[in-house]
């Protein structure tokens, strides 16, 4: 079977009015150390992991993540039928989630990303969200990930 790595990152863009960057010349050549760059910006911005301690004081960090808690098989559960500015509960992705296995990384299927514009305001103030009753079945579940965000990229 041949496996395929897919990328979903979000591109990191200087003037995104949600995610600020700073960007500054660190090295360069003039100085004869050769040319690096600096940049920071908030690490919840652009494509990001959240460790267990995003929302448990108790979880581990993200040093704790390793590439094997990021590359696997996956299930995508469609959910794209929910409708703007709502909930993803914990029956809707039990519904979508027939051919989840154990240590799957599960998908969350959306299509937000084809219907909002993520340089916009209303991405974020009408993206939807997951309850904590469906974190609590997708961990029931033994998944080893979730993504959320661009999924179609790898799913249309």
């Amino acid at each position: 079977m041949t496996r395929r790595i897919i990328d979903l990152s979000t591109t990191v863009r200087t003037s995104h009015f949600r995610w600020p960057v700073e960007r500054r010349l660190a090295k360069s050549h003039d100085t004869g150390a050769g040319q690096a760059t600096w940049a920071g910006w908030n690490v919840h911005a652009f494509t990001h992991m959240d460790s267990p301690r995003h929302v448990d004081p108790a979880g581990f960090t993200t040093d704790a993540i390793s590439l094997d808690m990021t590359v696997g098989d996956c299930a995508v559960l469609d959910l794209s039928d929910v409708p703007a500015n709502s909930p993803i509960e914990g029956a809707r992705i039990a519904a979508a989630a027939g051919h989840l296995r154990r240590g799957d990384i599960a998908v969350l299927k959306t299509r937000w990303d084809e219907r909002a514009d993520i340089e916009k305001p209303g991405f974020w103030l009408n993206a939807r969200w997951m309850t904590a009753d469906a974190a609590q079945f997708l961990y029931e579940a033994g998944i080893k990930a979730v993504v959320y965000g661009r999924p179609k990229h790898c799913c249309s």
